[in-house]
């Protein structure tokens, strides 16, 4: 499935980014060839959820490629730390 369209991200606490699509959060499990990576939703281990998402590079914007699967879960809730790191709650 085709789900063109820009690619949203939050920092974590940790310092890495979070991809926040349609409300679900992903977490980049891999950098492929020529830009493309690819992201697993961050409740895969808690819901066993199958869903992953690839991003590529499109006149210097991260741009949402390919959405697989459907998710198993309800969108989870974020709230802002006082560091301006998100939380998935």
């Amino acid at each position: 499935m085709n789900d063109d369209g820009e690619a949203n991200f939050i920092p974590t606490r940790k310092g890495s980014m979070l991809l926040v699509h349609n409300g679900y959060a992903f977490r980049l499990k891999n950098k492929l060839a020529y830009g493309k990576k690819q992201w697993y939703c961050t409740s895969r281990m808690k819901t066993g959820c199958h869903v992953d998402v690839t991003t590529v590079i499109h006149r210097h914007q991260n741009i949402v490629n390919r959405v697989r699967n459907t998710h198993n879960h309800p969108p989870p809730g974020f709230y802002r730390r006082t560091d301006g790191s998100f939380k998935i709650v």
